[in-house]
């Protein structure tokens, strides 16, 4: 995979301008007590300040480099010129606590390539400013948890919060989460390799036999069986994200001829699948008349939500598309912002606990630097 390939139009031009990400460093001097933040996903970053409620947003296909094999350091220049691109944007120039939270497919390459990781980290900071923190996935489902109750309010109520995305899901409670490196790619992925289809992202994943469809939902329960003993069962879930508000609830609601309510029927959902498993994928997409965006992932994306209502005993799914980012859960993260003054310390326990540094004492590293 080329480096081009990882990158929109826009960051592409971005990157072939002055910027010098080679060895520059962010040279504002702070004028104004405010704080920026960096949601790093899978696919892309999104930005925000406390000084504002824009957030702008930025395509980075992380994951892309990190299982092509070009590794990590195929994004360092792009992620360093986005930071700096992206901030240009919110227009937060007297910002100057700023910090950004990696998340599925950075702990991916945590976990591949932690040397290399480690190395880039200090390359992104070294150019953009930034420091980079890598979350567990716990602390994901708290940020998206903060965002929804915060977009949804009382529609929310007592619900879990389902969020889906590119290279990890989470189940989030006010206490308790549930995730799992399975996100609508990384299932994708794992579904596709386990069925034959090879590593391409998307697959041709349709026709499905019967024998296949039975293992893609026993893969489905294998993945997500810790799930019961992490929350409880039966759980009432919300998903708020755009695999099923956008994706499979629509194309459930209009091939199944039910009203297009904020609710998903297990009921309607595995009875779509075994209509439409056995068709081309191609055929799927036109009957049920969504985006192309959300075609190619359609039936992946309805099994693996039937395999999360079958694993929760939820025969009911509330669906409220909210526009939820990590953002505002960061901005307000004291011991993120801790660890952006004693980044070098944060490395050397990032090496050592992996994804649990964060959750470590910053304040027992000494004197921010």
């Amino acid at each position: 995979m080329t480096n081009a390939r990882l990158l929109p139009e826009m960051l592409r031009w971005a990157c072939a301008m002055a910027l010098g990400w080679g060895t520059a460093a962010w040279a504002a001097e702070p004028t104004a007590p405010c704080r920026i933040a960096f949601d790093l996903g899978s696919s892309g970053i999104r930005a925000g300040s406390t000084a504002s409620t824009a957030e702008p947003r930025m395509d980075l296909d992380v994951l892309a480099a990190v299982n092509s094999g070009t590794g990590i350091d195929a994004v360092v220049p792009h992620t360093a010129v986005a930071l700096r691109v992206l901030r240009e944007q919110g227009r937060w120039p007297d910002c100057h606590g700023q910090v950004g939270v990696g998340f599925s497919a950075w702990r991916l390459a945590l976990q591949r390539e932690p040397d290399d990781l480690i190395q880039a980290l200090r390359n992104i900071r070294r150019a953009s400013g930034v420091s980079l923190l890598i979350s567990a996935p716990a602390q994901e489902g708290h940020y998206g948890y903060a965002g929804a109750r915060q977009a949804l309010g009382d529609r929310l109520g007592e619900r879990r919060v389902l969020d889906i995305g590119g290279g990890s899901l989470q189940v989030t409670g006010p206490q308790a989460v549930f995730g799992v490196p399975l996100g609508q790619k990384a299932w994708h992925r794992l579904l596709c390799q386990s069925l034959g289809r090879g590593d391409e992202v998307p697959c041709a994943l349709q026709p499905l036999s019967a024998a296949e469809l039975t293992r893609a939902r026993q893969l489905a329960e294998t993945q997500l069986q810790g799930l019961p003993a992490a929350l409880g069962t039966p759980l009432d879930m919300t998903a708020t994200t755009r695999p099923v508000s956008r994706g499979v609830a629509p194309a459930v609601h209009r091939l199944r001829q039910t009203p297009a309510e904020n609710r998903l029927a297990r009921t309607d959902l595995t009875a779509t699948i075994e209509a439409w498993a056995g068709q081309t994928g191609q055929a799927l997409g036109t009957a049920a008349g969504l985006p192309a965006e959300h075609t190619d992932f359609l039936m992946s994306d309805m099994l693996l939500v039937e395999g999360l209502m079958t694993a929760a005993r939820s025969d009911t799914l509330m669906v409220a598309e909210a526009s939820t980012t990590n953002v505002r859960g960061i901005l307000s993260d004291e011991r993120a912002y801790h660890w952006a003054q004693r980044y070098e310390c944060y490395l050397a326990r990032l090496r050592t606990l992996g994804e649990a540094a964060y959750a470590s004492d910053p304040l027992t590293c000494g004197a921010a630097r």
